[in-house]
């Protein structure tokens, strides 16, 4: 629960001839946010003390098919937005964004999730002052169209820590999933749980919605990954091949495919049809902790907690770039919308953002030789648990300024 009497918003602006500052105090709740043009950088701190079918077309003959589109966007029109969480002792586990980058919800170890409002769209900044309590039914919630950052509810359902979350867009739905085994869907509009699927018997890591809304996956403890509709309570396929948990799940963007990261330190990638995995990417030596399909459907990127990023050639399964990105744990990887660029994060606290350059080699090239070259990296001072690339580019980076373990 946040108990706020005099809710506290700082809200800096810096361009060329706009200088706003607005503030609002509170005990509970302290959002700060700056915004910089021109090339528009957002920083917001959140303080808390809780916190359509697809075909079966072969995956393979359909690569090309979409390579080249969308490539003419200039990357000076993209933004960079960053939200930083102060939630004190309580761990920030989980992280995702609605597809039109005006939700962000969190899940916690305390089990509860929250959703804010971070429409950043909004040009009416004025200065104001409110008063908002948010109890834990959420009995005064509130909508300020006006203020770029505000608590719009408090989940609560779940008996363990919030591994994973997954907007659906088409569903008006948020996915979570627990270490209390179950993946629970929350209506985004009532604030409420409509459906719990509990087939996995132990701790649920990950869970993905897939690129349509038609599927979602789940990846487990028990060595499993589940892809599921969201109709059915029962899981449509089980995917066994792992030897030890699944961490990650993710869809491929144009086929009915998925694949799995596990503390095995192997990916493998799966059919829908069959559940048959039909390639094997092996080369870490840590554990994996997030996955990436380039919009293109050609490559994939991992990355894991020595702070590598390796680019696989879906289609051979070998390497084409490796790079020590990062001096600590790599928590999220994303592809930009032209499959040109991959920004990550993690534990070393600094955003990077790489250029891939894809077409450079078409063969296998040893590790250690071909790299990604660095084209930016921000010190944010927190440690950023996801970073992803949004509608028109927007690159988003959500952290926590707090000691945090995921």
């Amino acid at each position: 629960e946040i108990n706020s009497n005099d809710v506290n918003v700082e809200t800096e602006i810096n361009s060329d001839d706009v200088n706003v500052e607005t503030e609002i105090n509170s005990d509970d709740v302290n959002v700060k946010t700056e915004i910089n043009s021109n090339d528009v950088n957002v920083k917001t701190e959140i303080n808390s003390n809780g916190e359509s079918s697809e075909t079966s077309e072969d995956l393979y003959s359909s690569l090309d098919k979409d390579v080249g589109k969308e490539h003419k966007k200039s990357q000076k029109e993209s933004s960079n937005h960053f939200y930083t969480i102060s939630c004190g002792k309580i761990n920030l586990c989980s992280v995702d964004i609605d597809k039109d980058n005006k939700f962000l919800a969190c899940g916690f170890e305390n089990s509860k999730i929250y959703v804010w409002n971070i429409d950043s769209n909004s040009t009416n900044l004025l200065k104001r002052t409110m008063k908002k309590t948010v109890k834990s039914e959420l009995d005064d919630q509130r909508t300020n169209e006006d203020c770029p950052t505000e608590l719009r509810g408090i989940l609560k359902g779940h008996q363990g820590s919030v591994y994973g979350l997954s907007y659906s867009s088409v569903h008006d739905l948020l996915l979570s999933c627990s270490g209390d085994t179950t993946v629970r869907a929350w209506s985004t509009k009532k604030f409420e749980a409509v459906n719990i699927y509990s087939e996995h018997e132990y701790p649920i890591w990950d869970v993905s919605v897939s690129p349509n809304c038609s599927y979602f996956a789940t990846a487990s403890m028990d060595y499993t990954a589940r892809l599921w509709s969201f109709e059915h309570n029962q899981s449509l396929r089980i995917f066994a091949g792992h030897s030890s948990d699944v961490d990650c799940v993710k869809f491929h963007p144009h086929g009915r495919y998925l694949a799995t990261a596990s503390a095995d330190k192997v990916i493998l990638l799966w059919t829908f049809d069959d559940a048959q995995s039909v390639r094997r990417f092996v080369g870490h030596k840590t554990f994996i902790n997030s996955l990436a399909f380039a919009p293109n459907g050609r490559e994939m990127a991992s990355a894991d907690d020595g702070g590598n990023i390796i680019i696989w050639n879906l289609e051979s399964g070998k390497i084409l770039k490796s790079i020590c990105a990062h001096t600590g744990r790599i928590l999220n990887i994303s592809y930009d919308k032209n499959s040109s660029f991959i920004a990550s994060g993690g534990f070393d606290r600094f955003l990077r953002v790489w250029d891939i350059n894809f077409h450079a080699a078409e063969e296998e090239i040893p590790e250690r030789i071909q790299s990604l070259e660095q084209v930016d990296s921000y010190d944010l001072n927190s440690v950023l648990h996801h970073v992803s690339f949004r509608k028109n580019n927007v690159l988003t980076t959500v952290g926590t300024s707090t000691r945090s373990h995921n």
